[in-house]
């Protein structure tokens, strides 16, 4: 019950605290362009040094939950590829807290459905689906799209 509580006051509070807050700012001030975040007067070193120290906070708790409330014991590489899923649901949701929130659930459901009919398809194709996903979101970011007219105008001559 209060690790419901911490989630959901979390959910509502961190959008407000990244767009709205001094913190926020400088969060993603130095995410952006850490060099232009030092000369605007930010310490880079401290805000790297919260936001790692936040986000460790945050696993920890998700790791607790899965130790303690379901397994009830440690198994060694219990959470194996979490790390390359963070990156692809912050990916796909573009960074954005909603856009993180919507993709998470996307890809989490993409993970149990594939453990579902892992009887009739083969556990490789639901990643191969999850890379095609991720592939397609970013070839969409328009930052990506420049990029790639511009190779291709250069191929062409």
């Amino acid at each position: 019950m209060a690790l419901r509580r911490i989630f959901h006051s979390s959910w509502q509070l961190s959008p407000r605290w990244l767009f709205r807050a001094r913190g926020g700012y400088e969060l993603r001030a130095v995410g952006l362009q850490p060099d232009a975040a030092e000369y605007g007067g930010i310490g880079v070193g401290r805000v790297w040094l919260r936001a790692l120290t936040l986000s460790g906070v945050i696993a920890g708790i998700g790791g607790i939950n899965y130790v303690l409330g379901y397994k009830h014991y440690y198994e060694d590489g219990f959470a194996g590829g979490a790390g390359f899923m963070g990156i692809a649901v912050a990916l796909v949701g573009r960074n954005h807290p909603f856009g993180v929130l919507v993709a998470a659930f996307f890809f989490a459901t993409l993970s149990q459905g594939g453990l579902a009919i892992h009887a009739f398809v083969p556990k490789q194709m639901m990643d191969v689906l999850q890379g095609v996903v991720i592939l397609a979101v970013a070839v969409s970011v328009p930052e990506v799209r420049r990029v790639l007219r511009g190779a291709r105008k250069r191929s062409d001559g």
